[in-house]
């Protein structure tokens, strides 16, 4: 291969044509709109999915900004001779990946001929232009700014010409009514014709006319079609006649041109000009009103009366949609078969679509009734010509047969319509020797692309008119090319998948996909098509037809295909889903796997594309996917049935479902099984009534749509004593907290298939006042957390879950204060308390002495020690706050011990105090509170669990150090010291400052100039004042030391200040204390060796 610089090169983009341009193929290879959504993208990159071109070139997608939709994508060349692998980095602004490939598959050679890196495409009204991109160009930025920074197109793009639309200058209305507009012939006007209009068009239409003169028969008058008339008179002027000819009266007028015009030798061609009426429903079609046979004596009266001799070589119908429709139905058909009953043979053009005429009287067609767009009228254009040596009619120069079955191909009629109408071209050629018309025949020509080109080059042989030798010479093509079943309907284009597949190269042969399209309607065979594309070597389409029991296979090889052992079957019926009836369908699926060698799927996927379905029907026993479910698993198929509704986009037949429809099954989709041995049906793998309320707590469905319509289905389990749905029952079971766990529980439990399950269900919306309290506590705990995220919830407590928080929050009367409640819910750190206490209380293994008592009765008898210690350790940090000094603090708590032990409390906090003096002179601080925290949370989990042989040993030893340090004999006490006096006076040192059964540590010391006063309180933790100045380092411990003494701590739902609590001596808002100097010898700190040997993990 030889390759050279590329000074200007040009992109020609060819889309896909439409379904006219390939009168030859029977089927339709018009590709659905391009919109793939960005979800298959994302699952490419995430894949690392591989596609490989026709050319042996590899693309795979790397990055989907999801800001700008640009997508990045590499392209790499495997084993080139000229240049090796070569790979390029692409980005793009439109995420269409069948365009991508299209693009890689055309301009692949000029791209890699480029020798740049970094090229970048953008899609601009359907013109594709490529640009060199620099090493630093942002491709995150907002898409207008790249629109803006890119610079020059590497590429001049060049669309192509068939797809460029016609630009109208000025547009005449649709040649198309329903109304009465036959006025009487004296009232027609003459047209207008605008001198300028004809000189500008003598410019335009600067082209040699093939014929010498044309006629135009105006059959109808208003001022739609007098616009017409003047617009085609305006085209060619000089060789136009106009006859205004009331084909009911026979009045005629010549409005235009000159009459001996008229009878001048040469090429002719007459326009006829009216509304055509296509009504369908094997109704012939009017033209102006009339019928075929009308018209088409009308012209023959009128050629005669005004003496013409010559006969057109073509009579042009303007008029909307008369080549539309069967045999039975086609205006032009039947009229061309009329007129050369007469022997007036001339072809006759007419066109499928609705038309208008611009002002220059170029022709335009509406793509369809609807739709605005248009497309020049070429491409709806039919020529109908009877030839007399063999008493037949050809459309566009093809048997007027082939016509039919391509318009039965395009779904423009139905197989029914198709037979009843075509009767006439029909019986020739499809009967049996018996004179039955073959309809399998007809299928197997129409549906099957095979079939239908043996057909074709028969029909278009000389002699095929003879018609039994025909016919035998058809039947045994058929047998001898294999053909010997006949579709139901229109079968998948092969070829279309085959030339789209994309080879992902993360597809794994482990799974069959069977489609079975249930209808023939074009939807379901466009995502048949589209499904297939993606996994097309695992996939086998099925047509069924379950009313007649039949079926075909119309896509796939199925001996290959059935030694995969793992199967998922397909169904795809569109609307009709929902009239399916069960029963059928379950018998049909039976039938399928009797007929082909199919295993038992793992799954079958129903798709509902009726939108007016509600969501809440799923649920109801009686829909169809339940049913389904049953049917088949007491016939011993028992396979998952899953169904999903896509959204209303979906279901536009532009959008592109196919392409994704697994993916989007798989996301909205909800499952069915039904367990032959218990007889009960499972949702997404849950009882139905469980399935409902998961949907409606995650907002799948609203409360108000299931009471609304399908309340029934919540009667079973939430009916009222007279039988009427129980809204407020309904409500707590979604959002009382712990009943949501209760009956999570149910289900999970079985207990829903208990013999007694009716009385464990209504035992959860009963207060159960008997619990132990160590699980009372722990409910409530529970419930007050989840309350405080949701306090919504609170207007829908069960009865169970009031009387729990009544216990905490109540009134007098003992019923719950739902005020008291809310408030307590509006503070994090006091809920974080109660649960913290409640935690505790129901870890605690409970003694004789709460034997009786209720769970209020027992919460304020245990008075847990968490109270006081998250009081000390909340007064510490707010106290340090007051202090201008530095100030440190280390939450060291060891309340717990301390509570467990508290016979013996001042001897342990002296004992600590020892251990934390030792520390700070040994720099062994953080240390300590390692084998601190550790030893307090063992003691903590000792009182819920039995500890490890270790675990156990490690208390032991702390005991162990703690009774050395207790037999320390301490300096002489200053007994009831002022704190404030002892504080000007103390030297450096380690002090207990004592009150009652409460000891605090103070260690004064001076290091590099700077001054330290730390305070460590066993139940709280440790407070260091730093100071360059001693004077304002004491006045600073003392005001922190005196808030935190006289801050409030709640105990017993009693506010209490701490220096009260500890018995404290206060005069003046100075303090006083027993203080001793702590004095430690070799020897006792020696005995704490074995301490600092702990190494908690």
């Amino acid at each position: 291969m030889e390759f050279r610089k590329i000074d200007n090169p040009e992109i020609h983009i060819g889309f896909f044509a439409k379904a006219s341009d390939f009168s030859d193929k029977l089927i339709d290879l018009t590709p659905p709109k391009y919109q793939i959504s960005s979800m298959v993208i994302n699952k490419m990159i995430t894949h690392g999915d591989i596609i490989q071109t026709n050319e042996d070139v590899e693309i795979k997608f790397l990055q989907l900004n999801q800001h700008n939709n640009i997508v990045t994508f590499s392209i790499e060349e495997k084993s080139n001779i000229d240049h090796g692998n070569k790979k390029i980095i692409m980005s793009t602004d439109h995420i269409d990946i069948r365009t991508i490939i299209y693009l890689v598959n055309k301009e692949q050679d000029n791209l890699f001929a480029l020798s740049h890196q970094n090229l970048f495409t953008r899609f601009d009204k359907g013109n594709i232009q490529v640009y060199q991109l620099p090493d630093n160009f942002d491709l995150s930025a907002n898409i207008k700014d790249i629109y803006d920074k890119l610079p020059t197109p590497a590429y001049k793009v060049v669309p192509d010409s068939t797809t460029q639309s016609y630009e109208m200058v000025s547009r005449a209305p649709r040649i198309h009514s329903n109304n009465n507009l036959n006025i009487d012939f004296d009232k027609w006007r003459l047209p207008i014709i605008q001198s300028e209009l004809i000189t500008n068009n003598s410019h335009q239409n600067n082209l040699s006319l093939a014929y010498e003169r044309t006629i135009i028969i105006q059959i109808q008058s208003n001022t739609i079609l007098d616009q017409i008339v003047s617009g085609l008179i305006a085209k060619h002027p000089e060789k136009t006649i106009l006859l205004q000819f009331d084909i009911a009266t026979k009045k005629r007028r010549l409005a235009y041109g000159r009459h001996e015009d008229l009878l001048s030798a040469g090429q002719t061609r007459w326009i006829v000009v009216g509304h055509g009426d296509y009504q369908g429903n094997g109704k012939v079609s009017q033209f102006a009103q009339h019928s075929p046979k009308a018209v088409a004596n009308g012209l023959q009266w009128l050629k005669n009366d005004l003496a013409i001799k010559q006969t057109p070589n073509k009579i042009v119908l303007m008029g909307c949609e008369l080549a539309e429709g069967t045999a039975k139905e086609d205006f032009a058909f039947n009229m061309t078969q009329l007129l050369n009953k007469n022997a007036f043979d001339a072809d006759i053009i007419a066109y499928t679509n609705d038309l208008f005429i611009d002002s220059h009287g170029k022709r335009i067609g509406y793509i369809n009734n609807e739709s605005d767009e248009s497309q020049p009228a070429r491409i709806y254009k039919k020529t109908y010509r009877y030839h007399h040596a063999t008493d037949s009619i050809t459309i566009n120069g093809k048997p007027v047969i082939l016509s039919l079955l391509n318009d039965l191909q395009a779904d423009k009629v139905s197989f029914e319509r198709f037979i009843t109408d075509n009767q006439q071209l029909l019986i020739p050629l499809f009967s049996a020797p018996s004179g039955e018309l073959n309809i399998d025949l007809i299928k197997k020509i129409a549906y099957d692309q095979r079939a239908y080109d043996l057909f074709k080059n028969a029909i278009n042989e000389p002699d095929y008119n003879n018609y039994e030798a025909f016919y035998n010479k058809i039947i045994d093509e058929m047998v001898n090319n294999g053909i010997n079943e006949a579709p139901i309907w229109k079968t998948v284009n092969k070829n279309y998948i085959n030339e789209n597949k994309l080879n992902f190269s993360h597809n794994r042969n482990d799974k069959l996909n069977v489609i079975m399209r249930l209808t023939s309607d074009k939807e379901n065979l466009t995502k048949a098509q589209l499904y297939a594309i993606f996994k097309p070597e695992n996939t086998l389409i099925i047509q069924c037809d379950v009313k007649n029991n039949q079926s075909f296979i119309e896509y796939g090889d199925l001996p290959s295909l059935t030694l995969i052992s793992n199967h998922s079957w397909t169904i795809l019926d569109g609307n009709e889903l929902s009239l399916l009836d069960p029963d059928t369908l379950s018998q049909s699926l039976l039938a399928l796997r009797q007929k082909y060698p199919l295993k038992v799927p793992m799954e079958i996927k129903l798709f509902n594309d009726n939108g007016k379905i509600e969501n809440t029907a799923i649920y109801d026993p009686q829909h169809l996917a339940a049913r389904l479910c049953q049917k088949l698993a007491e016939k011993g198929l028992n396979s998952s049935v899953s169904i999903s509704q896509p959204k209303s986009e979906f279901m536009s037949p532009d959008y592109e479902l196919g392409i994704f429809l697994d993916d989007y099954h798989e996301q909205q989709k909800n499952t069915f099984q039904f367990d032959i041995t218990t007889q009960k049906l499972m949702i997404n793998g849950e009882p139905p009534i469980k399935a409902l309320l998961l949907d409606i707590v995650t907002g799948k469905i609203t409360l108000a749509e299931i009471t609304a319509k399908n309340p029934a289905i919540l009667l079973p389990s939430f009916a009222d004593q007279q039988g009427k749905l129980d809204i407020k029952k309904l409500k707590q079971t979604i959002y009382d907290p712990l009943l949501s766990i209760k009956v999570n529980q149910y289900f999970a439990h079985g207990d829903y298939l208990a013999h007694d399950a009716r009385l464990r269900w209504n035992a959860l919306f009963i207060a159960q006042k008997s619990l132990p309290l160590s699980q009372q506590s722990a409910e409530l705990s529970f419930l007050v957390g989840e309350l405080q995220a949701n306090p919504y919830a609170v207007r829908y407590l069960s009865d169970h879950s009031r009387y729990l928080l009544g216990q905490y929050f109540s009134l007098n009367n003992g019923e719950l204060d739902t005020i008291y409640l809310m408030q307590a819910l509006a503070h994090p750190e006091y809920v974080e308390f109660i649960q913290t206490q409640l935690q505790e209380f129901s870890g605690l293994k409970i003694s004789k002495e709460f034997d009786g008592l209720s769970l209020k009765q027992a919460l304020m008898k245990s008075s847990t020690w968490r109270q006081r210690v998250l009081d000390n350790i909340v007064s510490l940090t707010k106290s340090a706050q007051c202090s201008q000094s530095e100030a440190t603090i280390s939450a060291v708590s060891h309340g717990y011990y301390l509570h467990k032990i508290n016979t013996n409390s001042l001897r342990i906090e002296q004992a600590l105090g020892a251990l934390y003096v030792i520390a700070c002179q040994q720099g062994k601080q953080a240390q300590f509170i390692k084998i601190l925290a550790y030893h307090q949370a063992l003691l903590e989990l000792s009182s819920k669990s039995d500890l490890s042989i270790q675990d156990q040993q490690f208390l032991t030893e702390f005991d162990a150090a703690l009774s050395q340090l207790q037999d320390i004999n301490y300096a002489p006490r200053i007994e009831n010291q002022s704190l404030k006096s002892w504080l000007m006076q103390a030297s450096d040192g380690a002090y207990y400052l004592q009150s009652g059964k409460h000891a605090f540590t103070v260690v004064i010391k001076r290091q590099a100039d700077i001054f330290q006063y730390q305070l460590y309180d066993p139940k709280a933790g440790e407070l260091v004042i730093s100071n360059s100045k001693q004077k304002q380092a004491q006045k600073d411990f003392f005001r922190v030391f005196q808030t935190y003494l006289d801050r409030e701590t709640r105990y017993r739902k009693e506010n209490t200040a701490r220096k009260v609590d500890l018995m404290i001596e206060n005069m003046n808002g100075d303090y006083r204390f027993d203080i001793y100097e702590l004095t430690l010898t070799h020897q006792a700190v020696e005995k704490t060796h074995l301490f600092w040997q702990f190494t908690p993990p």
